[in-house]
């Protein structure tokens, strides 16, 4: 079994990859459904956004196709939190915000909060204004984004050389070692 395992571990990473792929497909699917979105709407919607050039460049850093199929569930989860079963659609969010997190990209975890931090003024604009006015609550939450400016950047956090150090999970913080 030992002799079979390395010649099966570049088909498992392109199993993996294509996996993320169809998620990415799919959650966008069951996403641009439940906003509103036609069958065939939200099925060229998913596929345009599964098969997106970003996506099939950058293929090779599977991050970024796992954060990009985690992103959807989020919307998705937000948008379904309102609903009788609110607390599932919490654990479900909640599970896809920690799996992003602990994929180990910093980045990518700032972007997904940025990005669920404009979504969540857009349903905010959207509740307020109610449900047949969309385009009032799109115009309404248009300026979020410039909210963000007021925001420190990430070099004024207390833990900042901290965050520089850290380069994954089983560090201890930069600890200078001698050799």
């Amino acid at each position: 079994a030992a002799a079979l395992t390395p010649s099966l571990l570049p088909h498992a990473l392109m199993f993996l990859l294509l996996t993320h792929v169809f998620l990415m497909g799919t959650t966008m699917y069951c996403y641009l459904r439940e906003v509103g979105v036609n069958r065939f709407g939200a099925l060229f919607g998913g596929v345009v956004y599964m098969f997106n050039g970003s996506l099939m460049v950058w293929l090779e850093f599977e991050t970024i196709a796992a954060t990009g199929a985690l992103a959807p569930l989020l919307l998705l989860a937000m948008e379904r939190f309102r609903t009788p079963g609110r607390w599932v659609w919490a654990l479900i969010g909640g599970a896809a915000l920690g799996l992003t997190t602990l994929m180990g990209q910093l980045q990518y975890v700032l972007y997904v909060g940025l990005l669920l931090g404009f979504y969540l003024v857009f349903l905010a604009v959207r509740s307020l204004a109610g449900e047949r006015d969309r385009r009032g609550a799109v115009a309404g939450a248009a300026p979020a984004p410039d909210l963000f400016y007021f925001l420190p950047p990430p070099e004024a956090a207390p833990g900042h050389p901290f965050l520089l150090a850290w380069s994954g999970p089983g560090d201890s913080g930069g600890e200078i070692r001698d050799g």
